[in-house]
């Protein structure tokens, strides 16, 4: 491939190391919720109230029973998937993280994570330019990014 393609594979590539990056908070909320989802489904699905034979049929065909238990197996699928979803991204992304330097972690964690104004912090907390904290934080970008695609 010639330069003029790779420079372009690059900036697809940074985009999509940023979007995994940017997913981090959520992945964690995924984790924590997810399994009180999925008892709370299940309470919905197995609740005494309102579940008996004799519940008159609705507009749509079903009961109520039936309704409690296609609802109560729908939200407790999306919370398995989710915590399914969350598992792999840390599968792949911890290992990546873990092979990065403490400065290249805290780098990526103000400006992505974090968000914000992460690059305030940044120059604040290593008291550098603006410049340098957009060059120091796009080169850990890199360097995470070239080993969680390569």
């Amino acid at each position: 491939m010639t330069r003029f393609w790779n420079k372009y594979i690059e900036l697809v590539l940074d985009s999509a190391a940023v979007k995994v990056l940017k997913d981090w908070r959520y992945m964690e909320e995924r984790l924590d919720k997810a399994p009180s989802e999925i008892i709370e489904a299940e309470d919905r699905m197995f609740s005494i109230g309102g579940l008996s034979n004799g519940t008159p049929v609705q507009g749509g065909g079903g009961n109520r029973t039936e309704e409690k238990w296609v609802n109560g197996i729908n939200a407790k699928t999306l919370a398995e998937n989710s915590i399914e979803e969350a598992r792999e991204y840390f599968e792949t992304v911890r290992p990546v993280w873990k092979t990065l330097t403490d400065r290249e972690r805290y780098l990526i964690t103000e400006r992505w994570i974090e968000g914000g104004n992460g690059i305030n912090r940044i120059m604040e907390r290593l008291n550098i330019e603006k410049s340098a904290a957009y060059e120091w934080s796009n080169n850990a970008l890199t360097v995470f990014r070239k080993r969680l695609f390569w």
